[in-house]
């Protein structure tokens, strides 16, 4: 995976690379680290609920990112800051109408 300047990993050279690959934020998930996610969310303009080390979930509103969904829970591993869990949460329980 290549770097840009500031060291955060880039982006895919070709499509094929970028067809392999789940990129959010114009991060791609599978090399992202905490500093990537949060510089990136940043750079979107994405609120923040929790920003802190000491947890292993920073919390975002989702207002804006993804239609219905209320907040955005970004995991890693406490170790080594790896990214392991991106997810949505959306307000309701059991209702496939809601993503459907």
């Amino acid at each position: 995976m290549r770097q840009d300047k500031q060291g955060a990993a880039a982006l895919p050279e070709t499509k094929r690379d970028a067809a392999s690959q789940t990129i959010v934020f114009d991060v791609v998930l599978s090399s992202a680290t905490r500093q990537d996610m949060r510089a990136a969310a940043k750079r979107e303009g994405v609120t923040p609920e929790r920003e802190d080390d000491d947890y292993w979930y920073d919390l975002y509103s989702a207002k804006g990112l993804l239609d219905g969904a209320e907040k955005l829970r970004v995991g890693y591993v406490s170790a080594t800051s790896q990214l392991a869990v991106f997810e949505y949460e959306f307000p309701s329980f059991m209702n496939t109408e809601q993503v459907g």
